[in-house]
């Protein structure tokens, strides 16, 4: 590093360094021989300019189709230009209609998501209402989880915290319920032009099949107080606490999905809060607790039990 510091100080100073390029008094000389020549040039160039001009004038001179192409070439003579704003407006309609073609294209990453979360994956459609403004449905997914997707012109939303940006719930219906193709990019917006609108309008069928299972109503829905008398324990089926014998224990029956994906109706055990009852279960349709609903006590509750439910929201 030193002498590298020392080998630019004798260069700075105009002293010649062998192997390491000229110095600062050769670059010196070097650019003063050349401007020397570049004077003593110039009067001889200008004379044969004039020259020329004065043969030109003086003559008959015709010009080639040749020398107007070299000029126009030379000078950019009825040319545009790469600084102009021409050129800029050209690169922005070209970006236009690539971003066009590009919309009207499914992406890999569209094509596999539609392969990971669709194609092939169980659902359950157990609600739909429509109308020429919007659609609403309500599909219990793969996992269990009961989903309500409404779909809109101007903006679709859907209850699951994963479908903020594309919703499979969605896709799931356009390619069952609509039967879009999956190169079709309609299946993968939530916003949707004019065009866009009245074909899924057209496309909704006229006769909806009907769902596997409807929801109990709230005045249906009845939940139980009671006294565990059985020795089988359970669990809740929110917050899968373990309840056995001589717990204070919610009851409800209503529908409840099998892993053979066949629907069945069962009784949902639940701990005796108002947290755990206002919690749909996993793979059910039934009608979670409200204050006002029907809540039978079957069994004499202790002061002390009667704390310890916590039913009031």
């Amino acid at each position: 590093m030193f002498w590298r510091l020392q080998k630019k100080r004798e260069q700075s100073l105009g002293l010649k360094i062998v192997g390491h390029g000229p110095s600062v008094a050769d670059r010196s000389e070097k650019r003063s021989a050349s401007m020397t020549k570049t004077r003593e040039a110039s009067p001889n160039a200008i004379q044969q300019i004039v020259e020329r001009a004065e043969a030109m004038i003086n003559g008959d001179y015709e010009l080639e189709a040749d020398d107007i192409e070299n000029a126009q070439h030379q000078f950019k003579i009825n040319t545009k230009d790469t600084h102009r704003a021409d050129r800029k407006n050209q690169t922005k309609q070209k970006s236009k209609q690539v971003k066009k073609r590009n919309d009207e294209h499914v992406s890999k990453k569209q094509n596999k998501l539609f392969h990971d979360k669709v194609e092939g994956v169980h659902m359950d459609l157990l609600h739909c209402d429509s109308s020429m403004i919007s659609f609403n449905f309500k599909v219990l997914d793969t996992m269990g989880y009961l989903e309500e997707i409404c779909l809109k012109k101007e903006s679709s939303i859907c209850s699951s915290a994963w479908c903020r940006k594309e919703c499979h719930h969605l896709m799931w219906i356009f390619h069952n319920l609509f039967k879009f193709d999956k190169e079709q990019p309609i299946m993968y917006q939530l916003k949707f032009t004019d065009q866009q609108w009245k074909k899924i309008i057209e496309a909704f069928p006229e006769n909806v099949p009907p769902p596997k299972m409807t929801c109990p109503s709230e005045d249906e829905q009845i939940y139980t107080i009671n006294k565990r008398t059985s020795k089988k324990d359970r669990k809740c089926a929110t917050c899968k606490k373990g309840l056995s014998e001589g717990d204070i224990q919610a009851t409800t029956e209503g529908p409840y999905r099998t892993i053979q994906k066949s629907w069945i109706k069962r009784t949902f055990f639940f701990c005796s809060r108002f947290q755990c009852m206002q919690k749909l279960p996993r793979n059910s349709f039934i009608c979670q607790y409200k204050t006002g609903m029907t809540l039978l006590i079957e069994t004499p509750l202790t002061e002390q039990q009667q704390k310890e439910m916590d039913l009031k929201p």
